[in-house]
């Protein structure tokens, strides 16, 4: 599947923004609003430091047990 030449640019744009932040958390946030959106279920983030292995999840919400690393 080829991408248009506006959809290259969308790309372009959206790869720009999400490089310029050298932390994770705007990649993390974009992932777990992704997903979540995908699934119909809101995923929460996890606050910088250690997670068990991962950054996001459902855990507990409506017996869901899935992490996002």
């Amino acid at each position: 599947m080829s991408l248009t030449p506006d959809e290259l640019s969308h790309q372009s744009k959206l790869k720009s923004a999400l490089q310029a932040d050298r932390s994770a958390h705007k990649l993390e946030n974009l992932a777990a609003g992704l997903v979540g959106r995908l699934l119909g279920i809101s995923i929460a983030v996890a606050k910088s430091g250690f997670q068990h292995g991962g950054d996001a999840g459902a855990v507990g919400q409506q017996d869901r047990r899935f992490r996002l690393e």
